[in-house]
């Protein structure tokens, strides 16, 4: 496994995305970016513009925009780092199968017989309890706590502290606002928040 990882991006997520490398044991070798500060650092690692990448390079996406995260995993598929990247605290039962591109943060919890989709981004603290499908390039983000056999689509986004009750099911493109509970399936694209979450827009 090549342990020099080039991480796409320079936002806040990238900074968690270098140091959750930097803590599984990566040498990270820069960030990339069109819109790149000269002499910008991440947690002592340099920012290169975008045209600098190597294109044999192994790359992380680190862009927590799934609309904008598809588009560079689209680009750069065949340079994606074929492992998943798993901070060592988290609980992953042994029978989930999680597909390429994907990161899980610190002190997660992901059930027995559980599906990740790629691309996706299981943030720090969240739970995903037994036999859930999430389909690919959705982010989970910190604290969000989804309930057994729940099936959420692709290009989804779970805001922070939110909750998804048993059984629900969540079409494509979907974004559940940060603290929303979900208790009933949802059907129609768009955005939903409040307790119950309700559709918003």
């Amino acid at each position: 496994m090549n342990k020099i990882i080039s991480v796409i991006g320079d936002g806040g997520h990238a900074r968690s995305v270098i140091a959750l490398l930097l803590d599984c044991g990566y040498t990270v070798d820069g960030f990339y970016s069109n819109s790149i500060l000269a002499e910008e650092s991440i947690l002592g690692i340099r920012g290169l513009s975008l045209d600098k990448l190597n294109n044999s390079a192994s790359v992380v996406i680190a862009i927590g925009d799934n609309k904008e995260r598809t588009k560079v995993f689209l680009l750069l598929k065949d340079q994606i780092v074929k492992s998943n990247i798993i901070h060592d605290s988290v609980y992953l039962h042994s029978s989930v199968n999680i597909d390429k591109g994907s990161m899980i943060f610190a002190n997660s919890f992901i059930g027995v017989l559980c599906n990740i989709g790629e691309n996706c981004i299981i943030n720090t603290g969240c739970i995903i309890e037994h036999e859930c499908t999430i389909g690919n390039n959705c982010h989970i983000s910190i604290g969000a706590v989804v309930a057994g056999r729940v099936k959420i689509g692709n290009n989804c986004f779970l805001g922070a502290g939110s909750v998804v009750r048993d059984k629900v099911e969540i079409c494509d493109n979907v974004i559940v606002g940060a603290g929303a509970v979900v208790v009933k399936n949802i059907t129609v694209p768009g955005t939903y928040i409040g307790n119950p979450a309700i559709f918003f827009n």
